[in-house]
């Protein structure tokens, strides 16, 4: 479903509306801005075992846990399509789009970014408890969304998510003890 609207939203940018690549952040990325991504993703990804600690601390979830904790039991090719996914499908969604259209429609990319935020930790309240969403989810959505409005790149934030979110295959694998 999510690669349904994401196409949706490119097909009706690019073909519909006429506009380039470049209305949903999709610009050339040097090997510096790779690597800083790359960077970024690492730090990021390190960050989630210590806040999800913190909201185990303030709210701790009825079952003692949440749904990533599940991960060490999914198949390692599931899993990494589905980080794939969500790391494509999220920036734009959640990101690129309505950042990049609202700024255009308000003359500021900050009522974009706030409402793309909103969105996006509405979303991940489906499957996950709310100290998750609280502590987790809110905190890394507000940097990721800090980082495109920063480098206004959807390529650079799509390659953050994903090694943001890569442990999680890497669990599945064996690579990483399942916290």
């Amino acid at each position: 479903m999510l690669w349904l609207l994401a196409g949706t939203l490119i097909a009706l940018t690019m073909w519909g509306e006429r506009k380039p690549w470049s209305w949903l952040g999709v610009r050339r990325l040097t090997w510096r801005a790779v690597l800083l991504a790359v960077g970024f993703g690492i730090v990021l990804g390190i960050a989630v075992p210590v806040l999800t600690a913190v909201a185990h601390w303030f709210m701790p979830a009825p079952g003692g846990g949440t749904v990533d904790s599940a991960a060490g039991s999914g198949s390692a090719w599931l899993l990494l399509i589905v980080v794939l996914t969500a790391s494509v499908t999220e920036e734009i969604l959640f990101r690129a789009y309505p950042i990049e259209r609202l700024g255009r429609l308000t003359g500021s990319r900050w009522p974009g970014a706030l409402l793309s935020l909103l969105a996006f930790v509405a979303f991940h309240l489906e499957g996950w408890n709310l100290g998750h969403v609280l502590f987790v989810v809110l905190p890394l959505g507000a940097v990721m969304t800090g980082l495109y409005l920063w480098r206004r790149n959807l390529g650079f934030v799509i390659i953050t998510h994903f090694v943001l979110d890569l442990p999680i295959v890497l669990i599945a694998l064996g690579v990483l003890p399942s916290i």
